[in-house]
């Protein structure tokens, strides 16, 4: 019998048991750690949802009492949470760690009298793609870019694609 374990010397099968832990730990990796990065992906774009359906109400309310949409988060009071940086008009809240992500040319932000657009900019996987969500005055949210490679929470309508920036900063 090959694996009558009872004549294999005590290195034997100690170097199978380390083979065997090993072996499981190499699938575990194979299959677990993907599924965990896509989860840690999708909450925290749900965070950056939430955030900007704050920033929604926030900008209602302003407009309820002004008759105009504000570009300024102090007047708006709002606080960001999570890893994204939030962009309003020519206002900016970076994220938690201090890192602000750079907004992608082909995302137009504003707020004026009729409506605004704010956006929600951050990288959920240290490559080159950053993930951009924006949300308007009728409390759409769309995923712009996609930095995950997966769709986003498809409660929430928007285009997907990828946007490249080189290595030298440039767009």
């Amino acid at each position: 019998m090959i694996f009558d374990t009872k004549k294999w010397s005590p290195a034997a099968q100690l170097f199978a048991v380390i083979g065997a832990i090993a072996l499981f730990s190499f699938l575990m990796g194979i299959l677990v750690l993907p599924r965990y990065f896509e989860y840690i992906a999708s909450t925290e774009q749900q965070y950056a949802i939430g955030n900007l359906k704050s920033i929604c109400i926030a900008e209602l309310k302003y407009y309820q009492k002004n008759k105009h949409y504000t570009e300024s988060f102090d007047e708006l009071g709002f606080i960001p949470d999570g890893i994204y940086t939030y962009y309003l008009g020519h206002s900016v809240r970076q994220c938690c760690d201090g890192k602000i992500f750079p907004l992608p040319k082909s995302v137009t932000i504003f707020a004026n009298a009729t409506g605004f657009t704010a956006a929600a900019v951050t990288n959920l996987d240290e490559d080159m793609d950053l993930d951009v969500w924006t949300v308007d005055e009728k409390g759409v949210v769309t995923n712009v870019f996609n930095d995950f490679n997966k769709p986003a929470l498809k409660d929430y309508p928007g285009e997907l694609r990828q946007i490249f920036f080189k290595k030298s900063g440039g767009k």
